[in-house]
């Protein structure tokens, strides 16, 4: 996919406060993600230059934490987390019907672009487990009911 130079030129602008301090790094690939739906290489070039650090190193954490992707991310994103407690109550169920819902395979985006199915591997609210997440909106003890009315208006609205 091609980015246009007015596009990382915004991205460049919006990162350079976090030029100068030690723990920006993180934030502004964040930004990146937010930004561009994914860090391609091109915005990670973007940030090595800012943050005057190797693209090698930006590259390390994009491609260290799951949550970053260098493919673009639907324009819905659904994550069903699979951590242990969440995996214990079934939450690989859940993925089997959002996958089923959506028709999307889990770590994939739909062709059409609109749905993208990622694995969560905690989002660290345990104690309310199975969690799903959902356009960043975290939904705890997820039912297969509830979780199928979630993903039907969220294609009704798609």
């Amino acid at each position: 996919m091609e980015y246009t130079q007015e596009a990382l030129q915004t991205f460049k602008e919006a990162i350079v406060p976090y030029k100068d301090r030690p723990d920006g790094l993180l934030p502004v690939v964040h930004i990146a993600q937010e930004q561009f739906r994914c860090v391609p290489v091109a915005a990670q070039k973007v940030i090595a230059e800012v943050m005057n650090v190797s693209v090698a190193r930006v590259s390390g954490i994009v491609t260290f934490y799951d949550y970053f992707t260098m493919t673009p991310l639907g324009n819905h994103v659904i994550e069903v987390c699979v951590g242990t407690s969440c995996y214990m109550q079934e939450s690989k169920h859940l993925l089997a019907v959002a996958s089923e819902v959506l028709q999307v395979a889990p770590g994939e985006t739909r062709a059409d672009g609109e749905v993208s199915l990622r694995i969560g591997r905690c989002f660290g609210r345990c104690e309310h487990s199975p969690n799903v997440e959902i356009d960043h909106t975290m939904h705890l003890h997820v039912s297969e009911q509830e979780l199928r009315q979630y993903l039907n208006n969220l294609e009704d609205h798609s």
